[in-house]
């Protein structure tokens, strides 16, 4: 599409951030939550869902959910190596992602992200300025309600 000059393009491009621009943790956290509890993953991943609402809307604190999620508490350690840790490491998002954004913001396009997570994730997003070069970034912990999934 090609903007006249003086023209602003009307259009917005918004992203998820799990799964579209960064990889999905969720799994990997689960996963290892399962190894070094010895718990089902299966146990696990039904309680996640049963109970990851109030966390992603920020009604809970992140690591209460990640004990209701195991059914005991959790070490200020344990929450950091085995939730917030393997978190860290899928935070960025891939340059050829980048790439193509930084393009079509070079051709007016409006970039937003629209993103389920709890408050842990967004301030370790916002502290790292994952979303930086975006014009908008909604995450449901700041805004009390969940995106609609799927999105």
């Amino acid at each position: 599409m090609a903007l006249k000059k003086g023209k602003s393009n009307p259009f917005w491009i918004v992203l998820d951030a799990h799964g579209v621009l960064i990889p999905s943790s969720e799994r990997t956290i689960l996963s290892n939550l399962s190894r070094q509890t010895r718990i089902p993953f299966l146990l696990i991943l039904a309680r996640w869902f049963l109970s990851h609402i109030p966390v992603q809307m920020g009604k809970m604190d992140s690591k209460a959910f990640y004990e209701k999620v195991l059914g005991r508490p959790l070490t200020a350690h344990a929450y950091r190596e085995w939730i917030t840790s393997p978190y860290t490491q899928k935070m960025e998002i891939h340059p050829s992602i980048l790439h193509e954004l930084k393009r079509l913001k070079k051709k007016g396009w409006k970039l937003g992200v629209l993103s389920n997570m709890h408050e842990h994730q967004a301030e370790m997003h916002r502290a790292k300025k994952t979303f930086k070069d975006f014009d908008m970034v909604l995450f449901s912990c700041d805004l009390g309600h969940m995106k609609p999934f799927p999105a």
